[in-house]
């Protein structure tokens, strides 16, 4: 089996104003991904997931670039069951052979960032493809089935004080058995925090496992305090109570409480992991695999936690390939005894894939269709595809190059109202008389700015407003203007 094309898709899907939740990220108006597919010459196709962000905002036009520019070409015609060796080459890049021969790893200078996320996202599908190649579900590739069923805790709860309890009382009446809720800078104090626990405490009662999730917002001094506050309320962690950088603060967290610390998902690879294991700064440690290098470095990582004697409950907010993935390894990693369950407003989730997520009593099911036992909704991808895409992918729409191409056209040659109701098409000039509208003198020919388009691979391109003109200067910069601002900052 050799692999043919590696495609990668910016999904952007909006989030209804009555269902878009609002924290110290700001509004979630939108849920992003981008998706991984790896063809191969035998028929089969492989789905990952690889993120720019922990949360379900961000801007993924570098992404799709990095991997379609810079990845897929150096995978191309190699066998995609080779897991672990295209790992290592894109990890280790034009010093893979010194890794190979000395043992250990020779790192390129992006070892982390958005090459990581991207190996992820290539990791994941080769782990798919390996499974539908020989008819197994991941699981049973990763050591076989250790559990038949694992527990997925809600994830959510941004409400504020006095609508906080009938929220996560929705999420155990959908069957989970324990829930999660958002505490830190998105309240108004401490106290309010603290008060927002104790109403779910009271409400749910002592059955109903709870932890929370400060998205990293406080100082060491306010989560201790928190700590202090909620002593009694029987949590089940603290998340990330403060920024991932200040890892000697976590520890110094940590040690002020017996409420057990989880953290991580914004790390990358087993080496970020051991520091924090090191420091004595967590207790459940949370990989996401689509950011800390998919399914084979997510193995390293709990094969750490276990010989610490740590628990491992994979970050999971994002689309149903992230979940799978996450739930292949719960199902065949002992140490793994946990699964979040996003209960936002989520269609990447929901509808990406012709599967659904069912619980029962509380845990999801051991899956048993090969690979990560997912199929993909054509119709899903196409729709939300939106205007990511470049101009010269196969997957745009006819429609929807003709709207970018028009957009290409100065104001001055564009057709009027009248003319567009007779007109079909949108007259585009040629790269010999195509001309700049701005400081132009009459009779002045100017340089053509035909050169100047977006090439095929620049997806954020796509993602920006038409503009009312375009100026020689605009055109300098139109990609990086349009890396800027085509999508919110990452959630």
């Amino acid at each position: 089996m050799k692999i043919t094309a590696i495609r990668a898709t910016w999904l952007r899907a909006p989030i209804p104003a009555e269902h878009a939740h609002v924290s110290d990220f700001g509004r979630n108006d939108t849920f992003n991904m981008c998706l991984v597919e790896i063809e191969t010459d035998v028929g089969l196709i492989g789905l990952g997931e690889a993120k720019a962000a922990v949360g379900n905002l961000g801007n993924y036009a570098a992404m799709v670039t990095l991997i379609r520019e810079e990845m897929a070409p150096v995978l191309i015609g190699r066998d995609p069951r080779d897991i672990t060796g295209i790992w290592e080459t894109l990890y280790n890049g034009s010093r893979a052979h010194y890794a190979t021969r000395e043992g250990r790893t020779f790192p390129t200078m992006g070892r982390r960032g958005l090459a990581l996320c991207a190996i992820s996202g290539i990791d994941i599908a080769c782990w798919d493809l390996l499974g539908r190649s020989l008819g197994q579900p991941v699981w049973r590739l990763l050591g076989g089935k250790y559990r038949e069923r694992i527990p997925a805790y809600a994830s959510g709860g941004w409400a504020p004080v006095g609508a906080i309890g009938k929220q996560m009382t929705q999420y155990v009446e959908r069957g989970h058995r324990a829930v999660k809720l958002r505490v830190g800078l998105q309240d108004k104090s401490v106290d309010d925090s603290a008060a927002r626990v104790r109403e779910v405490r009271e409400t749910l009662g002592p059955d109903v496992g709870i932890m929370v999730d400060a998205h990293g917002t406080w100082s060491v001094r306010q989560a201790q305090r928190f700590a202090r506050k909620v002593e009694d309320c029987d949590l089940g962690w603290l998340e990330e109570p403060v920024s991932a950088e200040n890892l000697a603060g976590q520890a110094e967290v940590r040690a002020s409480t017996d409420i057990p610390i989880a953290a991580g998902e914004s790390e990358q690879t087993r080496f970020a992991f051991r520091d924090m294991i090191e420091a004595r700064a967590v207790d459940v440690c949370q990989p996401d695999v689509a950011i800390a290098g998919g399914i084979t470095e997510t193995q390293r990582i709990a094969a750490l936690a276990a010989a610490h004697e740590l628990t491992v409950a994979p970050h999971l907010w994002g689309s149903a390939i992230l979940f799978a993935a996450g739930l292949h390894l719960a199902v065949s990693t002992p140490c793994v005894n946990l699964l979040e369950f996003s209960r936002g407003h989520n269609p990447l989730l929901n509808d990406l894939v012709e599967e659904r997520v069912e619980l029962e009593d509380g845990h999801v099911l051991a899956p048993a269709a090969p690979g990560l036992g997912l199929t993909l909704r054509r119709d899903f991808v196409e729709i939300r595809k939106a205007l990511n895409q470049p101009l010269g992918d196969a997957a745009c729409t006819a429609s929807r190059k003709r709207r970018i191409r028009r957009a290409l056209v100065p104001r001055s040659l564009r057709p009027t109202r009248e003319t567009e109701r007779t007109s079909t098409r949108v007259p585009v000039p040629s790269a010999a008389t195509r001309t700049t509208t701005s400081s132009r003198k009459p009779n002045q020919r100017v340089r053509s700015v035909a050169s100047r388009r977006p090439s095929t691979g620049t997806a954020a391109t796509i993602c920006q407003p038409r503009p009312r003109a375009i100026s020689t200067a605009r055109a300098k910069t139109w990609s990086g203007g349009a890396a800027r601002r085509a999508g919110p900052r990452s959630g």
